[in-house]
C-alpha cells in the first residue's frame, strides 16, 4: 500500500486491504475508508473505497489494519471494537443531514434562510468562545444524539440544561425545534448542465426528469453562442438525459452531486443513459451524502481554526 498509486502492486494491495477488510467484518455492504480524507471515520462500500484509496491515498501511519480486524498491539482481533461502532455506518452523519432536510421542508417559502445558516457557520457558541460556532455545536451534540438514539424530548432538556450553564447571551438552541431551525437550509431545485461546446450540445439531467425552464435555457444558450462566435453557427441543440429518478421531495442536490461523481468516473454513462438505471439505492444515496456531510464539517472546523 505504500507503493506507486500507478503501479500494480498498490492495486494488487487494495484489493487484499478490502478482500481482508470484508472477511473481519460484520457488515459486508460498508467499511472504514483508511484514505486521508475519510481517515477510518466514515465507513464506505468497497467500490467507493477503491476509488479513495486511488485518488486520495492512504494514510501511511495506518500500518496495523486494527480497524479491520487485524491483531492490535496487544495481540487482540478488534472485532468487539469494529462491530460497535459499524453499527452507526453512516448515521451520525446521515442523521444530521436529515434534520437538514427535515428542516429544508418546513422553509419551502423563506429563500433568506440559507444566509442565516451561513451566519451561524460564524458565529461564536458565546462571546470569546475560542472552540465552537453555534452551528458547529449543533452538528457536534446532533451527531451524540443521532449515535445514541437520545430523543428528541430529552435532547431538548439537554439544549435547556447547556443553555443554562453556558455564559450569559449564548447562542445555544434551547429545544429540538429551535435546532431544527437553525438548520433551515434554501429550497432551490438543482439540476445538472453538461456542456459540450464544440458539438453546441447541452446535456441536461433533472433528477424530477422535468424540462429545463425558459430562463435557464435562454442564459445557457447565450453563453454558448458567444463561446462559438467564431467557430460555429449552429444552434445549441438541448438533450434530455435520461437519469435516476430522484423519489422524495428534496434529495435533488444529492441526486446532482452522484450525477456529477459518476460522470467524471464514467464518461460515457450520459449516452448510455446511467445504464437505464430508474434510481439509486439507498447505500448510493448514502454514499455521496457522507462525502458531502464529510466537506461540511471540515469547512465548519476549518472555520474554527481559523478563528
Amino acid at each position: 500500500m505504500s507503493k506507486d498509486r500507478w503501479s500494480v502492486e498498490y492495486d494488487e494491495g487494495v484489493e487484499d486491504f478490502i478482500n481482508f477488510a470484508l472477511a473481519h467484518s460484520t457488515n459486508h455492504t460498508s467499511i472504514k475508508c483508511p484514505c486521508l480524507r475519510c481517515g477510518n471515520l466514515l465507513c464506505q462500500t468497497p467500490q467507493v473505497i477503491r476509488e479513495h484509496l486511488f485518488f486520495n491515498g492512504i494514510d501511511l501511519s495506518y500500518r496495523v489494519w486494527y480497524w479491520h480486524g487485524e491483531k492490535g498491539p496487544n495481540g487482540v482481533f478488534s472485532n468487539v471494537s469494529q462491530q460497535r461502532y459499524d453499527k452507526c455506518e453512516y448515521n451520525d452523519v446521515a442523521d444530521t443531514i436529515d434534520m437538514v432536510n427535515a428542516a429544508q421542508v418546513d422553509c419551502m417559502n423563506d429563500p433568506q434562510v440559507f444566509g442565516r445558516l451561513l451566519e451561524d457557520v460564524e458565529k461564536l457558541l458565546y462571546p470569546r468562545c475560542m472552540k465552537y460556532t453555534k452551528l458547529f455545536a449543533l452538528v457536534k451534540l446532533y451527531n451524540l444524539k443521532a449515535r445514541y438514539g437520545w430523543s428528541n424530548k430529552g435532547f431538548s432538556e439537554l439544549l435547556q440544561l447547556l443553555g443554562n450553564m453556558l455564559p450569559l447571551n449564548n447562542e445555544m438552541s434551547l429545544s429540538m425545534y429551535e435546532a431544527k431551525k437553525d438548520f433551515q437550509c434554501s429550497c432551490f431545485h438543482w439540476v445538472l448542465v453538461v456542456l459540450e461546446p464544440r458539438k453546441m450540445i447541452v446535456h441536461y439531467l433533472d433528477p424530477m426528469h422535468h424540462k429545463p425552464c425558459e430562463d435557464l435555457k435562454d442564459i445557457v444558450n447565450m453563453a454558448l453562442r458567444i463561446s462559438a462566435k467564431k467557430t460555429s453557427k449552429r444552434e445549441p441543440s438541448w438533450q434530455l438525459v435520461q437519469c435516476p429518478r430522484q423519489e422524495g421531495g428534496f434529495e435533488c442536490g444529492y441526486f446532482v452531486m452522484r450525477f456529477i461523481k459518476e460522470i467524471i468516473f464514467y464518461p460515457t454513462i450520459i449516452p448510455s443513459k446511467f445504464g437505464d438505471k430508474k434510481t439509486y439505492s439507498q447505500v448510493e444515496f448514502d454514499e455521496i451524502r457522507g462525502e458531502w456531510a464529510t466537506f461540511v464539517l471540515q469547512l465548519i472546523m476549518n472555520n474554527v481554526d481559523a478563528s
